[in-house]
C-alpha cells in the first residue's frame, strides 16, 4: 500500500458521507445555525473543470455561532 493511501485511511472524515455528516454534526451543537448549498459546481466551474471535477460534487456549509 502506498504512503498516501495509508494517510487517507487514518483521516477521520475519510469514511463519512459529506456534506450530510457536517449537517448532522453541526445541527446537534447548541447555539449554532447551519446552512448548506450542494451541487453548485456548474455555477462556478467552466466546461473543462466540470469534466475534471464533476464526479466530486462541490458543497458549501455556513455555520454561525450565536444569534443567527
Amino acid at each position: 500500500m502506498r504512503k498516501n493511501e495509508l494517510i487517507v485511511q487514518q483521516l477521520p472524515l475519510t469514511y463519512q458521507q459529506r456534506p450530510q455528516w457536517d449537517m448532522e454534526y453541526f445541527s446537534t451543537q447548541e447555539g449554532i445555525s447551519v446552512e448548506m448549498e450542494e451541487n453548485f459546481g456548474d455555477l462556478v466551474w467552466n466546461y473543462e473543470e466540470q469534466l475534471n471535477y464533476g464526479a466530486t460534487p462541490m458543497f458549501c456549509i455556513k455555520v454561525v455561532k450565536g444569534d443567527a
